[in-house]
């Protein structure tokens, strides 16, 4: 059976309270919900299942 990990692209227009979209309070959605650190685990998760694969590499923070 494959798998697959769908994640959606958030851009800083979305996530960055001071840009169009999060100041209208997608930005605070995001952090209140812990979405940028659920997605991180998901990918290292994936990175560590299934090695590199497609995603990119995890950065610095």
């Amino acid at each position: 059976m494959k798998s697959a990990l769908l994640l959606l692209d958030l851009q800083n227009e979305m996530v960055d309270p001071n840009r169009k979209f999060g100041a209208h309070g997608l930005a605070k959605i995001v952090e209140v919900r812990g979405v940028l650190v659920n997605e991180g685990r998901c990918l290292d998760a994936a990175r560590l299942r299934h090695g590199s694969g497609p995603y990119p590499p995890r950065l610095p923070p």
